[in-house]
């Protein structure tokens, strides 16, 4: 230890002259020297009788770096019995955290040290908002005048609403908020989510906004998704005399990945090095972050080098998160050992990121080895991590390994979440009902009860997965224990499936119960798509509970926006109440037109507006099946002019289809529609001499197509069935008997053909030389139909594909498949399968067209599809058929 009073005998001497030096000397020093030295300098200090009074102590504690240094100081001061005053206590509790501030506090109380409002404001500063009311609490007790200073730092401890009372509180107390008052509030309502508050805010407070405040409102814009409102003010901030800080650039930066423009974010960056602002690594960052979230992983890899101060682990992240979103797993994996050799240690999002990736491309045994790496590296293993890597296995039919990660997450002490169960049972279902149809449902189920049992709530994929197993498997009985466990509340889709579960047990009260406590049973309704209702209108078809069929159509259409000519269709319905059969077009056209002319045309957002058209369209021609379907197709013709689907078979599908009807033997021949429409195809069969039963799953498009049946004379020749053909399908087979139909028109969406084609084969529906007919195969890329009666089983059908056009648009092409029943499957053989014949798969590119199909009909669904997409997978779809041979001739 050197010597003080050597080294410092000159200053000493200064000092013992003018005292006032010695209190200047400490205040400079003391932020370099630590409570060590500055207590052996006032130490040698005093051995030199060189005075030390409260204001040397007073000076070295206030200029402090840290708060350990400045309670050294207080304690040796004591020790020197050197009273403290206000100003060293003051300045010790600055550079405290709140324990040790409230320490002192009761400290001065006991040293009779009366605190003023300097203390209070620095012991406020220093604590959370409970102590700090509680500190405001006791300086009215203590009579001390909290001033502008004081409800600043109670701002910056408050949290959402508080804000503006207190704000108000000062206003009452004659403490005029400033511009720290405003900024600090404005800060705290953001952060909070109360964004709307704190623009509000930005636009009345009284002082001229500054940069902070400026910068503040950009935030709560951002918060808000009103992105580029943050812009405009960035852009508008010279016009207010303001420079934009590098601070207000990296917001506007965050503000670009809000809105997914990654070009403005670039300009901004570009922006920031012209205005000669310090471009930090936060920018980059952002700027990183934008391109992750606008999938321009490429770029990101090339911005990653240019990070200032080289890239750390959050630069590394966003980059492996933009590769990771497009597949890219090699290079996800290759910045991985990049970050550890840079020193930017890779984190729990760094290694989720690289497992994803790997989940995406089916590398399940990558996944497993990262995440035992994650160990190695001293890495925690967190449920993100873990579920990724359940994901991969289960993806690549590894599930018996997702299973066995599953029960080893407690070992981690991680508790698995839905997602941790969904990683499990939505795959082993996709892998096992396959090839074993039903043997899934055991496990899915088990799954859907150990979640129970772990107080972990199933979600809507959960519950949806396991009542999908249980319907493969028809274990109805097991559905309705589900359904006693109240394990399918997650969702409506859940529900809905429930539902069917309880009408296929013949437990069609409880399913009626269901629907009613179904969250969005109305919403679900709305769209007359529901399985659930439609399942439960089939039981109430079947079971002549006709009172209780026009009450849950009624409620359906009434709960709809603008639902009043839907409900005047189910009112009117012939086939709903016994007192109206019979009912004739002048009867129907008194109870409908007034309704239906009252209607708007059509609009894409309406639902059902496009078929109330073609219903008010049948109603006003003449009561003839030829009137009816020029009427249709008029309109038709009308909506492809506005860029509209007729979706019924008119036109030259008409043609093609009446053609192929021709050709079929018998008297009166029994025809199956699966897919009625507004009855278009029905009526055209029924005027051919057939006698059809089709088959509808939305009530309300059966209602309408009753009632065009009734307005045209038909309903004794074509009987419609409410429900799903694979719910009603089994049920048909005692209309048609051992002789089975002579004629099957399919006319849904391409993908949902081979569903309906197998149940056709199993129970014989369509009779040995028979005509299966098929709408919209190339449309709506019926792949795995059409390879399976081209392709797979030549020796059973006898297809021609022909070219047919729309309706609604004479250019728009799309095929037509006429396929003649040649064989039967022989007993005890699988109806895909003719002996002598091999089973040829579905090859890969043909598949990827089904899985596209598949998703662009639940796109359909639930939102437009655009033309141009649709044309896009036509002609891709064309060029692989026609590479197989599979086309018109």
């Amino acid at each position: 230890m050197f010597d003080v009073e050597k080294v410092l005998q000159k200053e000493f001497k200064a000092w013992r002259r003018s005292p006032q030096r010695a209190t200047a000397a400490l205040r400079r020093w003391a932020p370099q020297l630590g409570a060590a030295r500055l207590v052996q300098l006032l130490g040698a200090m005093k051995q030199t009788s060189l005075e030390t009074n409260v204001y040397h102590f007073g000076a070295a504690i206030s200029a402090c770096a840290s708060w350990l240094t400045a309670l050294e100081l207080l304690k040796f001061m004591k020790l020197q019995q050197v009273q403290p005053n206000v100003v060293v206590y003051g300045g010790a509790i600055g550079l405290c955290d709140w324990p040790m501030a409230l320490h002192l506090l009761d400290q001065m109380h006991q040293d009779q040290v009366a605190p003023n409002v300097v203390v209070y404001n620095a012991a406020i500063k220093a604590a959370d908002w409970m102590h700090a009311c509680a500190l405001l609490e006791q300086m009215h007790q203590e009579l001390v005048q909290p001033d502008v200073v004081t409800y600043n730092s109670l701002l910056r401890s408050c949290n959402g609403q508080w804000s503006l009372k207190l704000l108000q509180q000062m206003k009452r107390k004659k403490l005029w908020p400033d511009l720290v008052s405003y900024n600090t509030a404005m800060d705290v309502l953001q952060k909070s989510s109360s964004w709307r508050e704190a623009l509000e805010m930005w636009r009345t407070m009284p002082p001229s906004p500054d940069v902070v405040t400026m910068n503040t409102a950009m935030l709560a814009l951002v918060k808000g998704s009103r992105w580029p409102d943050a812009l405009v003010v960035l852009r508008s901030m010279p016009e207010k005399h303001l420079s934009p800080s590098f601070i207000s650039y990296n917001i506007a930066i965050k503000a670009c990945e809000e809105g997914g423009r990654w070009d403005v974010a670039s300009e901004l960056l570009s922006s920031m090095a012209r205005r000669r602002l310090k471009v930090t690594r936060i920018s980059y960052n952002s700027f990183l972050s934008v391109l992750q979230k606008c999938g321009q992983w490429q770029l990101a890899l090339e911005i990653l080098g240019s990070v200032p101060g080289g890239p750390d682990t959050v630069s590394f992240n966003a980059v492996m998160s933009a590769c990771e979103r497009v597949g890219q797993w090699r290079f996800t994996l290759q910045l991985l050992r990049q970050m550890q050799q840079d020193q930017a240690p890779p984190d729990e999002v760094s290694y989720s990121a690289a497992i994803s990736a790997c989940d995406k491309v089916g590398q399940w045994e990558v996944a497993l080895h990262l995440l035992s790496s994650m160990a190695l590296a001293r890495v925690a293993i967190d449920l993100i991590a873990c579920n990724s890597a359940m994901a991969a296995c289960s993806r690549a039919g590894e599930w018996p390994h997702a299973l066995q990660l599953l029960r080893c997450m407690a070992d981690f002490l991680i508790e698995a979440d839905a997602a941790s169960y969904n990683a499990v049972a939505c795959e082993c279902l996709a892998v096992r009902v396959g090839s074993f149809p039903g043997r899934a449902w055991p496990l899915v189920v088990a799954i859907v009860a150990e979640m129970l049992d772990e107080a972990v709530r199933p979600n809507s994929i959960t519950v949806t997965t396991a009542m999908a197993s249980i319907e493969a498997a028809e274990a109805w009985s097991v559905a309705l224990e589900l359904i006693r466990l109240g394990a399918v509340r997650s969702s409506a889709d859940a529900m809905d499936l429930a539902v069917v579960a309880c009408c296929q047990a013949g437990a069609w009260p409880e399913a009626l119960r269901l629907l009613d406590a179904t969250p969005s049973s109305a919403g679900s309704a709305q769209s007359g798509s529901s399985p659930g209702l439609s399942a439960l209108l089939m039981v109430c078809e079947q079971e002549h509970l006709k009172e209780l069929q026009a009450s849950l159509l009624t409620r359906a259409a009434s709960a709809m926006v603008d639902g009043t000519a839907l409900a005047r269709v189910v009112q009117a319905e012939p086939n709903l109440l016994g007192s109206r059969v019979g009912r004739g077009p002048t009867e129907l056209r008194e109870q409908l037109l007034p309704t239906l002319l009252r209607t708007e045309d059509f609009t894409r957002t309406k639902l059902y507006s496009k078929e109330l058209l073609l219903l008010r369209s049948v109603l006003v021609a003449d009561p003839s099946p030829a009137s009816a379907l020029e009427a249709m197709d008029s309109l038709g013709r009308s909506l492809g002019e506005a860029g509209v689907w007729a979706k019924f078979a008119g036109g030259a599908k008409s043609s093609t289809l009446c053609a192929a009807a021709a050709g079929i033997c018998g008297r009166e021949p029994l025809v199956l529609e699966i897919g009625t429409y507004c009855g278009y195809s029905a009526i055209s069969l029924a005027a051919l001499g057939a006698q059809v039963v089709t088959v509808e799953m939305d009530p309300f498009l059966v209602g309408i197509a009753r009632c065009v049946l009734a307005h045209v004379g038909l309903s004794s020749r074509v009987s419609v069935f409410t429900g799903h053909s694979k719910l009603l399908l089994p049920r048909l087979r005692r209309i048609s008997g051992a002789n089975g139909y002579k004629l099957i028109f399919m006319d849904r969406w391409g993908a949902q053909y081979p569903e309906d084609l197998m149940l056709i084969e199993e129970l014989g529906l369509l009779s040995l030389g028979g005509v299966l007919v098929a709408d919209n195969v190339l449309r709506t890329v019926a792949a795995e139909f059409l390879w399976r009666v081209c392709k797979q089983d030549p020796g059973k059908y006898e297809t021609m594909i022909l070219p047919v056009t729309e309706v609604s648009e004479a250019s728009d092409e799309d095929w037509m498949s006429v396929s003649v029943h040649t064989a039967a499957a022989g007993p005890g053989q699988s109806p895909t399968v003719i002996a002598g014949e091999s089973d040829r798969s579905l090859p890969g590119q043909w598949m990827e067209l089904q899985k596209r199909s598949e998703l662009m009909r639940v796109r359909t669904t639930n939102s437009f599809v655009s033309k141009s997409e649709i044309q896009e997978v036509k002609e891709q779809a064309k060029k692989i058929f026609l590479m197989s041979s599979v086309g018109p001739s």
